[in-house]
């Protein structure tokens, strides 16, 4: 995205009359409005959160995904028996990694979490038009299925609340997103977010660092807001 406004800043060296350039303004104008979305503020229940965007509870066979940063533009998504049967998989399955035939504790069923996030992104990304998306906000001006982070905290939602109602979640709760920063302590951003009630702790599961497809990460609410992000996004400015 910075490429893009040093592009639209620099390139024409435009001036007013004053002698002022006059793109750069427009190019902070655009950025701040391509990020405004994710300055929301939490909203209580994942509910209301969907309620302020007028999208419906999701289901399996019909939901919407949201694109275009704010979900400016969704798609209806329909997933087939096979397909949830794949997803219902990862819940199930016995791995080398997971040496049960079911989640049996929180920290393992989070790990399951991710992977079906990534596989549902793949499966919804294919009907929307969204797998081109990639990690982070984009400029919208450049690729119309680009996902900003509101746009991914909708759709992650939407998988867990679909995960939930399959009794898929055995130890986590669904619950409102979460939102960090306001230029003060950094880039406003949102996520989804769960929550394990044993432990009375909530977790966030943030795939906006990602390309689409990806594991989504998931660690605690804490630590994700005290500016948490991937080493290998560090150094990458173009994620605003």
């Amino acid at each position: 995205m910075w490429n893009s406004l040093r592009f639209l800043a620099l390139s024409q060296g435009r001036r007013t009359l004053f002698g002022a350039d006059v793109l750069w303004p427009l190019a902070l104008f655009l950025m701040a409005a391509s990020i405004s979305a994710c300055a929301a503020q939490r909203p209580e229940h994942a509910d209301q959160f969907r309620d302020r965007y007028g999208l419906e509870a999701p289901e399996r066979h019909a939901f919407n995904l949201c694109f275009g940063h704010g979900c400016k533009h969704s798609a209806a998504v329909r997933l087939s028996d096979a397909q949830w049967a794949e997803v219902k998989t990862i819940f199930t399955d016995f791995s080398a990694d997971m040496p049960t035939d079911a989640a049996t504790s929180a920290r393992e069923e989070r790990v399951r979490i991710a992977r079906a996030v990534a596989l549902l992104e793949s499966m919804a990304g294919e009907q929307a038009g969204t797998l081109s998306d990639k990690a982070g906000t984009g400029f919208p001006l450049e690729n119309r299925y680009q996902l900003d982070c509101v746009d991914e905290a909708l759709n992650t939602t939407a998988y867990l609340a679909m995960m939930k109602q399959d009794g898929l979640l055995r130890f986590h709760d669904l619950r409102g997103p979460a939102t960090r920063g306001f230029f003060f302590r950094g880039w406003p951003h949102t996520t989804a977010a769960i929550f394990e009630p044993d432990s009375g702790k909530s977790y966030v599961v943030d795939s906006w660092f990602f390309d689409n497809g990806r594991a989504p990460v998931i660690l605690p609410l804490s630590q994700w807001q005290d500016g948490w992000q991937p080493q290998e996004t560090k150094t990458r400015a173009s994620l605003y």
